[in-house]
């Protein structure tokens, strides 16, 4: 299973029994959305789309909870 670092942003493949706890996003579909290649590719094209900063914002609100992935 794939998870987003909640610090890094980075994403982390897990598997079996060692998928850690996470936060699950809900997510509405829009203009300048992120994909997964995108995600595992240079910041510098993603950071200012909309989809990117819905997955920051996301990922902080994850993190005040205590969820280190998401």
């Amino acid at each position: 299973m794939w998870l987003l670092d909640s610090k890094s942003l980075e994403l982390k493949l897990y598997y079996d029994d060692n998928i850690p706890p996470y936060a699950i996003l809900s997510y509405a579909w829009g203009e300048n959305e992120v994909s997964f290649q995108q995600m595992n590719g240079p910041r510098d094209q993603i950071q200012f789309h909309a989809g990117f900063i819905k997955i920051q914002r996301c990922c902080a609100q994850a993190a005040t909870y205590g969820f280190e992935h998401i």
